[in-house]
């Protein structure tokens, strides 16, 4: 059984050489998606020396947040791993992701859990309020600038918030932006697709192969599906939820097991680790990986450290 890593990373070509080198063992391959806007080669130079890693390199996306780029690059990696012939499981991470579990571990979760699809997965109204919904789920999204987190959105000319005061001064914005182009669509009523219910959760998943390609497929044959996301606010956080949701058995479906912490109290959130955070993470038996992690080399040591205690595949 192979086990296959998306990761997307824009930043800190050394800590994504360590994510790499952490998890390196027999039966995996590593797919890595660096941002367009950021330069690859200190990525290469990280991990160059390993056969099991493929990068991006022409066909990069350039990763906007909150935008369908985000999707777009890992559609990209899965139709790869698929042409590769990989098969049991893929994992998607990002390059402040890190193994709490040893490599045994991980692997012996997979064999043991095979089939079932981790990912977290609720209807949109049980994971945002009625406003929050209605934003991402009709409301026309527009990043303005591509190397910035700039964003409007607006209704369509159906709805009766159109004429109100601050939807014309979003449209105005998009009108005179790059975005102007898409402008004709506030023309259709937007509606999540009428044959799914919208799911949403985080973006972190792992599926096997039957799942990967299932999406890809689905993917191919529904290019509303991609369409309608284009415009949705933050796409990853419902476009695979809703196709887990939609089309498999819902006892397949398990929650996510990449921990991520957006309740601790006085901190930024989500939380980026530190040593204090040790013994929080060590006791997380339901999970395999943790973020975020961001340059601090101190707690990815003393994960390192607990790691050896148990026995592993390397």
């Amino acid at each position: 059984m192979n086990i296959n890593y998306i990761i997307l990373a824009h930043q800190n070509p050394t800590q994504v050489g360590r994510l790499v080198n952490a998890l390196n063992v027999k039966n995996t391959f590593f797919y890595i998606h660096i941002d367009k806007k950021s330069q690859i080669e200190p990525f290469l130079k990280e991990v160059n020396h390993f056969e099991n890693v493929y990068f991006f390199n022409e066909d990069r996306v350039n990763v906007i947040w909150g935008d369908i780029s985000q999707v777009e690059a890992t559609l990209l990696s899965i139709s790869k791993i698929i042409s590769d012939g990989r098969d049991g499981y893929t994992v998607l991470m990002s390059g402040q992701d890190y193994p709490i579990k040893s490599n045994k571990y991980i692997f012996e979760f997979f064999l043991k859990n095979y089939g079932k699809n981790f990912i977290r997965s609720k209807p949109i109204e049980e994971v945002w309020k009625e406003k929050s919904v209605f934003y991402r789920v009709h409301k026309y999204t527009f990043h303005l600038i591509d190397t910035m987190r700039t964003r409007t959105s607006i209704v369509d000319i159906y709805n009766k918030e159109f004429f109100s005061i601050p939807n014309l001064k979003s449209l105005a914005k998009v009108l005179i932006s790059k975005e102007r182009r898409h402008a004709f669509n506030i023309f259709f009523i937007r509606k999540f697709p009428e044959s799914m219910k919208a799911y949403g959760g985080n973006q972190w998943w792992a599926f096997p192969i039957e799942t990967i390609k299932y999406i890809d497929g689905f993917v191919e044959k529904n290019k509303f599906y991609l369409e309608y996301h284009k415009f949705t606010h933050i796409p990853d956080e419902i476009f695979f939820q809703s196709i887990i949701s939609n089309y498999f058995d819902e006892n397949a479906i398990k929650d996510t097991i990449t921990f991520v912490d957006w309740s601790a109290k006085n901190r930024p959130l989500p939380v980026t680790f530190n040593s204090s955070d040790l013994e929080d993470l060590k006791a997380k038996k339901d999970h395999l990986f943790a973020r975020k992690f961001n340059g601090d080399t101190q707690i990815l040591d003393e994960i390192d450290s607990y790691l050896l205690d148990q026995l592993d595949l390397k």
